[in-house]
This record gives structure tokens, sequence and C-alpha cells, in this order.
């Protein structure tokens, strides 16, 4: 990245105070790359990524950290009559709500909902999951995450807008056949709030969001979504 303005500047220590984790860690935010570029700052909805229906993002996060496999499904046709369970629902509902209540009913018998149709989503599900493992195989590192949230944020003196994500949940795709669909599983690697995130906004706007590195807020069940939400919001 550039360097920056002199009034954009971060007091930066010295770095002769600084024990060998901080200097590790120093230069790992050096290899950062804080353009817009970079998806982890300026995500843009394509083809690499699926959208789930999550109107509960903490349930679904507890599911997964509780070792639990989900189903992922096309987007229902609700409206169509063909299920069951959206006809009753259907009944004094808008179709928001019960969209909303579908997911949560389908997440209790461990599915998970895409926004989009079957083609679609098995032609994105089918790409991120040979990429994946190729990265897996050759490279030894998860490049699959689960992402909670987004920050939606401005350059100074600029009007676009960009999504950043905000909690990355590492997560494998497998199938036992190419006729059985796909699951989602959490991988072994830690939850971490987005670093890339971090550094721009300690570097570009000043400001500590409070949640430290490897540190992420808990609950019984796993990640406590609500409060690292809050946490970004107070900010």
């Amino acid at each position: 990245a550039p360097d920056l303005p002199e009034d954009l500047r971060v007091a930066e220590p010295d770095p002769r105070s600084l024990s060998p984790a901080d200097r590790i860690e120093r230069w790992q935010r050096k290899l950062l790359d804080l353009s817009l570029r970079n998806s982890l700052l300026n995500f843009r909805r394509n083809k690499r990524a699926v959208t789930f229906e999550a109107p509960d993002p903490g349930r679904l996060e507890d599911v997964l950290a509780g070792g639990q496999t989900l189903r992922i499904l096309p987007r229902p046709e609700l409206m169509d009559g063909a299920d069951p369970r959206s006809r009753a629902l259907l009944e004094g509902r808008t179709h928001e709500d019960v969209r909303k209540q579908h997911a949560l009913e389908g997440l209790s018998k461990r599915e998970i909902f895409a926004t989009v149709g079957r083609e679609e989503l098995e032609s994105t599900l089918v790409d991120l999951y040979r990429s994946a493992r190729s990265s897996l195989e050759e490279g030894g590192a998860n490049t699959l995450f689960l992402a909670l949230g987004f920050l939606i944020w401005t350059q100074q003196d600029k009007e676009q807008k960009c999504r950043a994500p905000l909690i990355l949940i590492p997560v494998t795709l497998n199938r036992r056949s190419v006729r059985s669909g796909f699951t989602l599983s959490l991988h072994e690697d830690e939850p971490q709030f987005n670093p890339t995130l971090t550094e721009m906004l300690r570097q570009d706007f000043q400001l500590d969001i409070g949640i430290p590195e490897g540190e992420l807020p808990k609950d019984d069940s796993g990640l406590h979504v609500a409060e690292i939400w809050g946490r970004v919001s107070e900010a």
C-alpha cells in the first residue's frame, strides 16, 4: 500500500522496544493489502460467494460451533404451495416473515437455504469446493469462510460504498457424491475478526474497534455474535 499522508499516519512504536511476538505481528500488518482490490475490504457479490438466509446469525454460528453439519439447499419457492410447511406459514404473514420463519425451521432441521436457485447454487458450490480443496492440498491453508455481518464504509472524500466482512468463520464444503448435494461444517481453524479491516480502520481512520486479535467474545455455545456486532456499532 502507498505511504499515507503525514496527517493520517498513526504513531508507530520504536521497533527496538517491541518483543519478538510484537515484531512479527507488526511485520504481518505491513503485508496486508489495504487497497479496494482486497475483498476483505471491498466485497462484491459474485459467483464466488453464496448468500444464505440467516435471520439469526448467532444461532447459525452456535450450530456450527457445536459440531453440526448443515445441508445446503437452494432458495425455497415459498409461494407455489409445493412445500406443506410453506402453506401453513403463508397464512396471515408477509412474504418476508415467511422466509425468515422457514429459514429458522430449516436450521433446526440442520438445513441452510441459499438465496439463489438450484442451478446457480450448484455451479457456485462446485467452484468453491474445487478452489478450496486445491488451496488446501497445494498450500496447506483453508481459504473458505462464512462471513457473519458486514461493515458498509466509504473512503474519505469519496462516495463509493464498500462492504467489508466482520466475523470470518472457517468452514468446509463436503459432498458424498455428485448427486448428493453439499454440506457445510466448521473447519478446525479458529474463527477471527477481519484483520485487514481492523488494520485499515486503525491506519486510515485512527479507529480502534476494541476487539483484540484472538480474543473474540464468546457465549456458552461459541462466539457471541451480537456482542461483537455491538462493539463494532459502538466504535
